[in-house]
């Protein structure tokens, strides 16, 4: 345990309010089991677990590999994402302009609630990334 992990661990131990999860995870036309489906599979994580995870997602910081990364790149965006501000894609654009950035019409959890439209994303780009390198 870090010092100063009781308040995140404590707010993660509680079931989001349906209101915060349609505004950060699952979009306002998200149906009350996808909802469900969310909430319990966040209940499955131990708070610990889940503040360290928080922690290091507000703490990493991966430029210096990002920018060494010789491979092409795909950003896989969800239009309603409320979590990810579009200044983080400014920002990775600025550094890779290389970066091929496809948005697909979802919230936060595009590769769960727009399986069909991400995986036609990511297909698409393998197909033209293959195409650039001559396979």
């Amino acid at each position: 345990m870090v010092p100063g992990d009781a308040p995140l661990r404590l707010l993660l131990r509680r079931r989001a309010p349906e209101l915060v999860s349609r505004r950060y995870l699952v979009g306002a036309r998200a149906s009350a089991e996808w909802l469900e489906r969310v909430a319990a599979n966040v209940e499955t994580v131990d708070p610990a677990v889940m503040a360290a995870r928080v922690r290091e997602v507000l703490s990493v910081d991966a430029r210096a590999l990002l920018q060494r990364c010789a491979v092409p790149l795909l950003y896989l965006g969800a239009a309603g994402d409320a979590l990810v501000p579009p200044r983080v894609l400014r920002e990775l654009r600025r550094m890779r302009p290389d970066l091929e950035c496809v948005t697909v019409d979802a919230p936060h959890l595009v590769l769960q609630l727009a399986p069909g439209a991400s995986a036609r994303a990511i297909e698409g780009f393998l197909r033209r990334a293959a195409r650039r390198a001559g396979a």
